[in-house]
């Protein structure tokens, strides 16, 4: 097997195994399922033409995150991402289920799916990215850190902040709600 087709069998490997993780972390930067699909389809596009040029990639998951990183930062640069309420008009339905009890949210409230996803769409964009990595994804702190190129030390105080962030936030909504 040549080196071109030994590349392409990889890159579909990794287009079967990735796509769909690399779609929900960029709908969930982004809020708009066609953005998503642009941005995956152009991550994976330019993952290919930096592997067909010879070059080295040798992890490809933390490749092709930092990619999707690197074009949702670019779409910020360039336009601003659709609420939550054009996402409901268009038909996205959220589910109306409790959290359940974790030691990372109070349990003094219900929160719904349609709270927090509302809520950690206001959060800070480093708080956000690393709580969809963790909590949606499920990734560790440490392949987060290696997907981000930052410390796990980093990305452990990121997470924490995270999460105060989000608890202080639905707290405050709650307050608001009662």
């Amino acid at each position: 097997m040549g080196e071109l087709e030994q590349y392409k069998s990889e890159f579909l490997k990794a287009y079967d195994e990735y796509a769909d993780q690399i779609f929900r972390f960029c709908y969930f930067r982004v809020s708009d399922r066609d953005v998503a699909e642009d941005l995956v389809q152009e991550t994976f596009l330019r993952t290919w033409h930096y592997g067909i040029k010879g070059n080295e990639i040798k992890d490809v998951r933390a490749f092709l995150y930092q990619a999707a990183r690197n074009l949702i930062i670019d779409y910020y640069r360039k336009s601003k991402s659709d609420s939550l309420d054009d996402l409901l008009e268009e038909g996205v339905q959220f589910e109306r289920t409790e959290f359940g009890e974790s030691p990372d949210f109070s349990t003094d409230y219900e929160y719904t799916l349609e709270k927090v996803t509302d809520v950690i769409k206001e959060l800070k964009d480093i708080h956000r990215e690393v709580l969809i990595l963790r909590y949606i994804e499920g990734y560790g702190p440490k392949e987060i850190a290696k997907m981000l190129g930052l410390a796990e030390n980093t990305i452990s105080v990121r997470l924490h902040r995270a999460v105060n962030e989000l608890k202080e936030k639905l707290d405050n909504r709650n307050e608001y709600d009662a």
